[in-house]
């Protein structure tokens, strides 16, 4: 038997295209989508804690990719990460 479950999406800033954060019913986890402009001037505490990340990406070649990965402070590893390219 399947139940049903209850996404909601919380639009911080009021816009689809911006800070995003979703919160699925009986989980205490949290999905956060931020533009990569935004993320240095983001100062939510739920974003600096230990979390997994998708990092989507245009290759040279025009191609979309995305990088999965995980870090104790996901705003952290993710400026480090975009500073470098």
């Amino acid at each position: 038997m399947a139940y049903g479950k209850t996404i909601e999406l919380f639009l911080v800033n009021g816009t689809a295209d911006s800070l995003t954060i979703a919160e699925l019913s009986n989980w205490n986890g949290k999905a956060i989508k931020i533009p990569r402009i935004e993320l240095s001037s983001c100062y939510r505490e739920d974003i600096t804690q230990a979390g997994v990340y998708f990092l989507f990406c245009k290759e040279d070649d025009g191609t979309d990719s995305v990088y999965i990965g995980e870090a104790e402070n996901v705003k952290e590893h993710l400026e480090s990460y975009c500073s470098r390219g």
